[in-house]
């Protein structure tokens, strides 16, 4: 990777080389196989393997494709300055299928999670959800896996506890197990 220069390289992956990652196992499989190195027509990490497998589509999702040191962060696009050290030519500018589309689909689950989420709370007598989270996981490049969770807790006033400057907020009464509140724009 010396062609490139050690700033230009953590610049373009966001982290330093290593002999672990994809660039130095296709230099190296390039200097002591070139015979079928010439014949190999895409390289694979094993996830994408299995979905190519299950699928017949060679495809990567955005989150092995960042982790193999090939991927520019800057685009989220192969590199093809890594690419053209290594000897390898992209040809697949669509990592792990239409960013804008999974994007509008997380949006829309998140969304439908935040509802059922306030609709459970609701049925349990709950005023809140507090210490809500997501967790999102691409399964393979067509699945993308949403977990939302939190605890539900009812507010009450402690008797003899005084927090001056601290009012508790009051329950509102405008939501119902089937009509929960409207859940915020992610």
């Amino acid at each position: 990777m010396d062609q490139v220069g050690f700033d230009r390289f953590v610049s373009i992956v966001g982290g330093q080389p290593a002999v672990a990652f994809l660039p130095n196992k296709i230099l190296w499989f390039k200097k002591n196989e070139p015979e079928l190195f010439a014949k190999t027509a895409c390289f694979l990490q094993a996830s994408s393997f299995i979905n190519y497998k299950l699928t017949g589509k060679m495809t990567m999702d955005i989150d092995q494709a960042s982790r193999t040191q090939c991927l520019d962060i800057n685009t989220m696009e192969w590199s093809d300055e890594i690419g053209d050290v290594i000897g390898v030519v992209s040809r697949s500018r669509e990592l792990g299928g239409n960013r804008e589309i999974q994007s509008r689909t997380l949006l829309t689950e998140r969304q439908q999670a935040v509802t059922r989420m306030a609709r459970m709370a609701l049925g349990a007598h709950a005023d809140a959800v507090v210490g809500m989270r997501f967790d999102t996981c691409q399964v393979s490049a067509e699945v993308i896996e949403v977990v939302a969770y939190g605890t539900a807790v009812r507010l009450a006033e402690a008797p003899g506890f005084s927090a001056p400057g601290i009012d508790l907020p009051r329950p509102s009464t405008g939501a119902s197990a089937t009509h929960p509140p409207t859940p915020p724009t992610v």
